[in-house]
């Protein structure tokens, strides 16, 4: 499976292990919030992508049109976009995944990675581009410190 995990270093759990446990709950939930948006934008990203006008693909009686090069894959059949799944699992910290299961896999790495330009459809990596972790956990901090 293709994972993206939100997790620290053993740095970072030592450090929140330390703090009240109010200020664990809140990093907890920001985690799993971060997690949410990643999967979100993956979604949002497929279904709005900017797509071609010019030959479109015939599958049976539908046709589809293929996102540009360079823009994430647009839905087709689904199968992409039905495989990514968020799981959370609370072992102290949240571990979140978000995560494209064994059907998709080869498929969406391809897509991601690909160093034929034609191919390559980048729907991962500016899923999570956009969002500031750290400064997102270290407002949690500032703020919950400061309000104590």
């Amino acid at each position: 499976m293709i994972h993206v995990q939100v997790v620290g270093d053993e740095t970072f759990y030592t450090s929140i292990s330390k703090m009240s446990y109010s200020i664990q709950i809140e990093v907890n939930e920001e985690i799993v919030r971060m997690g949410t948006e990643i999967r979100n934008n993956i979604l949002t990203s497929m279904r709005n992508t900017k797509k071609r006008t010019t030959n479109p693909v015939r599958r049976g009686k539908k046709i589809h049109f293929p996102s540009l090069p360079g823009f994430p894959p647009a839905v087709d059949r689904g199968r992409l976009v039905n495989d990514i799944k968020m799981s959370v699992t609370r072992t102290g910290l949240s571990n979140v995944e978000v995560e494209v299961g064994d059907v998709s896999q080869k498929y969406g790495k391809t897509l991601e990675e690909s160093e034929n330009p034609k191919i390559l459809r980048p729907w991962l990596k500016p899923a999570y581009a956009d969002i500031d972790f750290e400064e997102r956990i270290s407002r949690i901090i500032s703020f919950k410190v400061n309000t104590l």
